[in-house]
């Protein structure tokens, strides 16, 4: 499991990092009020924002981590 969801995120770095960037910095421009998007709840403006919060936490701080770590020790990376 854990090699599948690496190799995927090998693969697919380059997108995950530009949706999750766009979903980033939408969720802070929305969550500011530079955009604001008809006819939605406040709720829901403000779960945008801070959903992708939890999402980058998540990722930077537990998964590309383990990701990184795991990488290693299947001899894809170099040893610090």
């Amino acid at each position: 499991m854990v090699n599948r969801i690496v190799d995927i995120a090998a693969r697919c770095r380059t997108p995950f990092a530009v949706v999750a960037g766009m979903w980033f910095w939408t969720g802070c421009a929305v969550y500011a009020g530079f955009l604001d998007p008809p006819e939605i709840p406040q709720w829901v403006k403000d779960g945008y924002f801070w959903s992708s919060v939890a999402a980058n936490a998540a990722w930077w701080g537990y998964l590309n981590p383990k990701v990184i770590e795991r990488r290693k020790q299947l001899g894809e990376l170099p040893p610090d």
